[in-house]
């Protein structure tokens, strides 16, 4: 392209009585030359990406990305899974001794045989690990009961380069497992969510453990969170499917509140460590409702307002659940008030999904809601804004079907690193007063209460 500077001296001349445009075409005297419009009145932080800016957020923030010059920062890459492991089907009998009281639990492994289908879980675990490219240094594990401590089975773990960060407490159905020799774990705790349960064992079903970890190259902080919501107890179609269509929208209600503690919970530990990078994740069990409505559109396909035949739908067979087009559910009431972003919808937004279009294997489900292709996903991760996702995949190999009750899932994020400083920190020494290992912790024998 000639631009105007390049003109000859004969065009010179010319130029006192015309102008030109970038593309070399007289326009007249007087009418301004033509510009980008959006750049006029640029600046670093309105989200327009100008030269010499080299990218524009929108902020002026650091650490995200883009810093205040609107240069753009350099990018480190993390990896995460969130994993439900729970030993289902159990046949046992046993009474624990843990710190002066005595619990007796009644399992059921008739689907084993009367065998515990820990030891092939366990291999299937190492198999399925091992078969990862990269092992990410941390794992939210959920429903991590007291058999995967047994030495036989916890070994598969640290077998890897894992370490769990309570590795003998029973009762401890929400985990998180790290790599010791890339972090090191500043500060660990287990939180009890409201629920409908009184009683020591349920309880233990609704709770957000944490642990807040350094690198130790980068000295950057984590906080990882493993959450485990309510489970729809209680449900039953013994009494009719409204009533127990009632007893979800309850449990659902409750999940509500626990995602609202759970914020709670994040709103501190973000005070603690400003600086830190959050991902949350856990089984939620929750209902989400868009998915709902996603079904309805499936199975319905010539139904144009999906969203008006689900109430409907709870009305018919006798519900008395409000069950509005509005009704947010916990996963959304957690967005809104966490601040942090779902890797699923992230990666549905972005195109970076992998596997997500599955169903639980179950044969409970009846098979035009998995022939639909619509995901029952009560598994989520969330992540805090300043990073970006790269990557979101369900993780369906036979060894990860093998070893999970629902899916693991693992993601890749990309952090931005915020200059923390290495320094001398705490770190949590082996706990030896709980050094136990129980045969069993699968709480049943509670009755669900009535309302008030």
């Amino acid at each position: 392209m000639i631009f105007c500077r390049y003109a000859s001296p004969f065009l010179a001349i010319l130029l006192l009585l015309t102008a030109c445009d970038q593309n070399n075409t007289p326009t007249p005297i007087g009418e301004p030359l033509p510009i980008d419009e959006k750049c006029l009145n640029d600046f670093c932080g309105n989200g327009i990406v100008c030269a010499p800016e080299e990218c524009d957020d929108a902020n002026t923030g650091l650490f995200d990305g883009c810093d205040t010059a609107c240069h753009k920062e350099p990018g480190q890459k993390i990896t995460y899974m969130s994993w439900n492991i729970l030993v289902s089907n159990q046949k046992y009998k046993s009474s624990v001794l843990y710190e002066g009281t005595t619990y007796t639990y009644q399992v059921n492994y008739a689907d084993w045989e009367g065998a515990s289908p820990l030891p092939p879980r366990a291999e299937s675990l190492d198999r399925a690990l091992q078969s990862l490219p990269e092992k990410p240094p941390f794992i939210s594990v959920v429903e991590m009961d007291a058999l995967w401590k047994l030495p036989e089975n916890y070994a598969h773990i640290t077998a890897n380069g894992y370490k769990a960060i309570y590795p003998h407490t029973p009762f401890m159905l929400t985990q998180v497992l790290y790599q010791p020799d890339k972090v090191n774990l500043l500060e660990k705790n287990y939180i009890n969510l409201s629920s409908y349960y009184g009683t020591y064992g349920l309880s233990m079903k609704t709770a957000t453990t944490y642990a807040v970890f350094q690198e130790k190259e980068s000295g950057e902080i984590f906080v990882i969170l493993s959450s485990h919501w309510e489970p729809n107890v209680g449900v039953t179609t013994k009494y009719g499917i409204g009533k127990a269509l009632d007893t979800i929208y309850e449990c659902e209600l409750i999940r509500m509140k626990q995602a609202e503690e759970s914020c709670d919970l994040i709103e501190k530990v973000r005070k603690a460590y400003p600086t830190a990078h959050i991902i949350f994740g856990g089984d939620m069990n929750t209902i989400d409702f868009a998915i709902l409505y996603e079904l309805i559109a499936a199975l319905l396909p010539k139904f144009d307002s999906p969203e008006l035949i689900l109430p409907l739908a709870f009305k018919a067979v006798g519900s008395t659940a409000e069950v509005s087009p509005d009704f947010a559910g916990a996963v959304e009431t957690f967005k809104n008030c966490s601040g942090l972003i779902s890797t699923r919808a992230k990666a549905i937004e972005t195109g970076v999904a992998i596997n997500d279009a599955t169903t639980i294997e179950n044969e409970a489900i009846p098979a035009m809601i998995t022939d639909s292709g619509v995901p029952i996903v009560i598994d989520y991760s969330f992540y805090s804004k300043e990073s970006k996702l790269l990557s979101y995949e369900v993780m369906e190999s036979e060894d990860f079907v093998n070893v999970s009750d629902h899916k693991a899932v693992k993601i890749e994020l990309e952090y931005y690193p915020r200059g923390e400083e290495m320094r001398p920190v705490p770190v949590f020494p082996d706990d030896t007063s709980t050094d136990i290992y129980l045969p069993a912790a699968i709480y049943q024998g509670h009755k669900y209460p009535p309302k008030n």
